[in-house]
């Protein structure tokens, strides 16, 4: 979201950009700050960050051979007392996964290639971005015109209006 509040301050401005997603402005004006100054991102994200340098470390130090689980054995051998799941999503953010080992490679190395390599992923970032904004503001135009209706009228999945040509049956109750 702040991305896309990035990419069209100039044109529309913060304040009515925030007003149509309905997220506080200040929330983006926050974000922006911190994305500025490191100093004031949350004690977690600054844990978070000199954990990933540590996690890069190990993973590249072990040819990058090494899963979450041998990251976060050696990172504990290291006197770096930090949670499993955190190792698995960090290493998850920064991109490091299994490389092939001897033999073939691992599922999970294959599982992760598919993803890469789909073609939907080729998409830009701000395509997708744009494609989940319209997706959502196609969605409020028809609740909106849905809730117009009268109730009678009003579809019971909730998103169409029933035809008024056609004639009313139990369903429409």
């Amino acid at each position: 979201m702040i991305a896309f509040i990035d990419d069209h301050r100039e044109v529309y401005g913060v304040e009515p950009i925030c007003g149509l997603l309905r997220i506080a402005s200040s929330t983006c004006h926050a974000h922006v700050a911190r994305r500025a100054d490191p100093a004031q991102a949350s004690p977690r994200a600054r844990q978070d960050l000199a954990l990933m340098e540590r996690i890069r470390r190990v993973h590249a130090a072990n040819f990058g051979v090494y899963g979450a689980r041998k990251v976060w054995r050696q990172l504990g051998r290291e006197g770096t007392a930090v949670a499993r799941c955190t190792v698995e999503r960090l290493m998850r953010r920064t991109g490091l996964r299994l490389r092939q080992t001897r033999g073939g490679s691992t599922a999970q190395v294959q599982a992760m290639e598919l993803l890469v390599n789909a073609p939907h992923t080729k998409l830009p970032i701000q395509s997708s971005r744009v494609a989940i904004m319209n997706r959502q503001t196609e969605i409020a135009r028809k609740l909106a015109a849905e809730l117009a209706l009268p109730p009678a009228q009003r579809s019971r999945s909730g998103m169409s209006a029933r035809d008024p040509a056609r004639p009313i049956d139990k369903w429409d109750f």
